[in-house]
């Protein structure tokens, strides 16, 4: 018997260093939104997620209408909601705000 049988999965950490209002959990990625009326969504076409923005944040809702709506709503339904992937920074500056934070926390 090899001792190679049970190969370890080795798993890629996902993470969101670009969309600041979140990322689809399971790719790191964004599609861009939907509103639904004044609300809007995020959503990943390839994972079929979405995740909720907020409430008149954007100002595009206001060009839109009840037919955008109701097509926003049934594509949305389609989807599932997920905790959105929060955005991280790997620049030198907030590494060292973040080791500050740790340290007082200590």
């Amino acid at each position: 018997m090899s001792n190679h049988m049970h190969k370890s999965r080795q798993t890629k950490r996902v993470v969101n260093r670009e969309h600041h209002f979140g990322a689809c959990p399971y790719c790191g990625e964004s599609d861009g939104q939907l509103n639904n009326e004044k609300h809007h969504w995020a959503i990943c076409l390839e994972h079929r997620t979405m995740w909720y923005i907020g409430c008149g944040i954007f100002s595009n809702w206001k060009d839109e209408n009840d037919e955008i709506w109701d097509r926003n709503r049934r594509i949305l339904s389609k989807y599932r909601i997920v905790k959105p992937l929060p955005m991280e920074c790997d620049c030198d500056e907030c590494d060292e705000e973040q080791d500050e934070d740790n340290q007082e926390r200590r």
